[in-house]
This record gives C-alpha cells, sequence and structure tokens, in this order.
C-alpha cells in the first residue's frame, strides 16, 4: 500500500510541474532512491541543504520542510525514519495555485 501511495503521489508531482526533478532520498548516505531525471543542479541543491541544515533536523518537528531562493524552491516529506520524497523547480516557471497542489501531494499522508 505505501508503495503503491508513494509511485502515485510521484506521478502526481510530475503532472503538476512538468520537468521538475522529483525524488527520494536517503539521508542515511545521502542517496538518491528514485529521480525522475537528471538534474545536477537540483541534486546539488538537495545535498547542499542536507549538510549544511541536516534534512532529518529541518523536518523533525512536522515531517516536511519547504525551502525557497531567488531561483529554485524545494519542498521535502518524510516518508520513512531517514527517507524523504521531494521536488525541486525553478520558482518562476509555476503559479502559486500549483506550488499550493504540489504541498498537498507531498504532505498528505500516506
Amino acid at each position: 500500500m505505501v508503495i503503491s501511495k508513494t509511485h502515485q503521489k510521484i506521478n502526481t508531482l510530475r503532472d503538476l510541474v512538468p520537468d521538475s526533478f522529483v525524488f527520494i532520498l536517503d539521508t542515511t548516505d545521502r542517496s538518491f532512491l528514485f529521480k525522475s531525471k537528471e538534474s545536477p543542479d537540483c541534486e546539488q541543491r538537495v545535498i547542499s541543504l542536507d549538510k549544511i541544515y541536516g534534512i532529518d533536523t529541518l523536518t523533525r518537528s512536522n515531517d516536511y520542510y519547504n525551502h525557497e531562493d531567488d531561483t529554485s524552491m524545494l519542498k521535502l516529506s518524510r516518508i520513512g525514519q531517514n527517507t524523504f520524497m521531494g521536488l525541486c523547480a525553478p520558482k518562476e516557471n509555476y503559479s502559486e495555485e500549483q506550488w499550493g497542489l504540489v504541498s498537498e501531494c507531498l504532505f498528505e499522508s500516506a
């Protein structure tokens, strides 16, 4: 059931934000268990965020985290003890409504 729900979320995120980088990250060794496409820039943003702040720490209180800078949006949701699903995409390419739907999809319970 959890695997099916995860696949549904991945597909929904890919439909909501085409050309985004959807991923599943294991913070134990900072490895990507799934990547929707190759995106060195987004991969580096995710790894840097984990190295600097610790994704486990950022999500400790509520199991999700939003990170935004001048050019991109990064959203993370805990799906396992050390496993996170996330999405990274250029901020200006998508509407506030799309970002709201992404948050709903990521943060709904499994």
